[in-house]
């Protein structure tokens, strides 16, 4: 009956998925692993939210694309987020939980001893990190997304050191640590590597290593010795530090 089944799918033009063998071996169940997972990230893309904190980074063409056309096939839902409506979320995080958070960056991070002297403007930088971090995750939580994107030319323009608002820095240890969660992420607006990284994190599940955004910065082509140097500031997972 499996022929006749397969048959009547492929004259239907349903997508569908064909694995020949025995159920119980290793290979057969491989197979059918694989497509599970591709069914998994498939669904989970269905209703995918992501935000874009800003726009694209200026002289940049790759990071943008047509939001329409990927909801209709994809299910992405993409949505721009101005820091206005950012602050909004920045006003309501208390010191004491930003104490608490670069507390387990200490605990969890190597890192020089001095960098907890609380006088030094490295500590603020860590303390506003963490503030950061806590932001983004509220308005994702709130917001239902599963994904966002970040870039150098919009972190909101206020001053930070006059108004105590803003964001000083690229939300790099917010971007890893989110990612580690399983958020999406994409640098300088790049919404579509965003979801893609959200979308490889759900089929990974149960796999050793793990997912990051990564960029391409060096290839070195020499046949069998080709070799890839990948990187980004801060924005890379710790699922796959070790």
């Amino acid at each position: 009956g499996d022929r006749e089944y397969g048959h009547i799918l492929a004259r239907l033009r349903k997508n569908h998925k064909t694995v020949v063998g025995y159920w119980k071996e290793e290979e057969t169940l491989q197979h059918i692993a694989v497509w599970q997972r591709v069914c998994a990230g498939w669904a989970d893309s269905q209703d995918m939210r992501i935000i874009r904190f800003g726009d694209q980074m200026n002289n940049v063409a790759v990071t943008d694309g047509d939001k329409v056309e990927a909801e209709m096939r994809f299910g992405y839902h993409v949505d721009y987020m101005p820091f206005s409506s950012v602050m909004k979320y920045f006003d309501q995080i208390k010191d004491e939980d930003v104490d608490a958070l670069v507390a387990v960056y200490f605990n969890e991070y190597d890192h020089a001893p001095e960098l907890e002297d609380k006088s030094t403007v490295e500590y603020k930088k860590i303390w506003n990190s963490a503030k950061a971090e806590l932001t983004i995750r509220a308005v994702l939580e709130d917001t239902g997304a599963k994904a966002f994107t970040s870039n150098f030319d919009d972190l909101g323009d206020y001053n930070i050191e006059e108004t105590g608002k803003g964001f000083d820095q690229i939300p790099g240890l917010a971007s890893q640590r989110l990612m580690a969660d399983g958020y999406g992420f994409g640098g300088e607006g790049d919404w579509k590597t965003a979801a893609l990284c959200r979308t490889a994190w759900v089929m990974g599940q149960g796999l050793p290593k793990g997912t990051s955004f990564l960029e391409d910065y060096t290839i070195h082509f020499a046949g069998q010795e080709s070799a890839l140097l990948q990187a980004h500031m801060l924005e890379i997972s710790p699922a796959i530090a070790a």
